[in-house]
């Protein structure tokens, strides 16, 4: 169903030597105190019908089994930031072989993925936003038995997150656009450009994206997919024909982050503007990154800049009881790959 992982990571490696700043700046912005914010990724978290293990590898065998662990420890970690955050954001693959019935109704009488990754994420002590990844729906381009209609996953992300499946943040002088790359013709059933391996909009989509950028707002858009794999030309002949037009014309867009890849990489030198890939809370418990987002200068500030072991599955552990710190003596605890 899903474009080959080796085929993504090949074309990243291909990237690598061109890596930049993981962050960019810019005067402009507003007098409001500066937004703390928490990216996390692909937490993968299982239900009880899981069945192990047929992934992709030993790595991700290892990994699948241990997701409500770490995630849950992920949650810990981040709640005892201090000063606290404002907020955190997901960036997709919630959960992991979540459709299990073809009804709306047993999700919500039966424990699921849904419902364990809702109870996780409910113990955060900041409010939780989400970005939606693939994982979090199940689109099959024939149409056939293994393809849940996308109004089902609307459900679902409105009756266990009370999320939509796109959506704007507006907070201290910066807007998140959390845009979902499984609206448009890449995960349309028919569609002749059905190909879920690739993230795509849909018109309407970008049309409203272009409309949260033009107020001049310093913004992140935020998605699950890396623009490595995001459709071009989505909707040609408009003012927005795809995500990565609308980013690179839009100064006011300061950085983009995605999940997906599961590996930290930072891609900033590669677009020309900030693009970093966030490591996966499924491989370690530490993935998970504090940014500090100034309105007055339109700066992203990384405060625990240097956790990420790049291009790994892993971060460092990191003490956030006052200004971020590394923890010199943790043992890694994660499970660790490379490229």
């Amino acid at each position: 169903m899903s474009h080959p992982r080796r085929a993504l990571l090949a074309l990243v490696a291909l990237v690598l030597a061109s890596l930049g700043a993981a962050c960019s700046s810019s005067p402009g912005g507003t007098t409001t105190e500066p937004l703390k914010l928490v990216l996390l990724s692909d937490s993968h978290v299982i239900g009880p019908q899981y069945t192990c293990c047929s992934e992709n590898g030993d790595l991700d065998n290892e990994s699948i089994v241990r997701t409500v662990e770490r995630l849950a420890k992920a949650r810990d970690q981040i709640n005892a930031i201090r000063p606290r955050p404002d907020l955190a954001v997901v960036l997709g693959d919630v959960t992991h072989a979540g459709y299990v019935f073809p009804d709306f109704e047993s999700y919500r009488a039966t424990e699921t993925a849904w419902s364990r990754a809702a109870e996780i994420y409910a113990g955060f002590e900041i409010p939780v936003y989400f970005v939606w990844g693939n994982h979090d729906y199940e689109v099959d381009c024939d149409g056939g038995s293994g393809n849940f209609d996308r109004t089902l996953s609307a459900k679902l992300f409105d009756e266990f997150f009370h999320q939509p499946p796109h959506q704007a943040v507006t907070e201290k002088g910066w807007r998140l656009i959390l845009a979902n790359g499984m609206l448009g013709p890449t995960w349309e059933v028919g569609n002749p450009r059905c190909e879920t391996g690739f993230a795509s909009y849909g018109e309407a989509q970008l049309a409203w994206i272009e409309q949260q950028i033009a107020d001049g707002m310093p913004t992140l858009v935020l998605t699950h997919h890396t623009l490595l794999v995001t459709e071009l030309d989505e909707a040609p002949g408009t003012s927005h024909p795809d995500l990565l037009s609308l980013v690179a014309r839009n100064t006011n867009v300061k950085h983009t982050f995605s999940g997906h890849t599961h590996r930290w990489i930072p891609l900033s030198g590669y677009y020309g503007f900030g693009h970093t890939l966030i490591g996966a809370t499924r491989y370690d418990d530490d993935n998970f990154t504090l940014l500090e987002l100034d309105s007055r200068s339109a700066e992203v500030r990384v405060l625990d800049a240097g956790k990420a072991k790049v291009p790994t599955t892993c971060a460092a552990t990191w003490s956030y009881d006052g200004a971020p710190a590394p923890l010199a003596t943790a043992p890694e605890t994660g499970t660790c790959g490379v490229l």
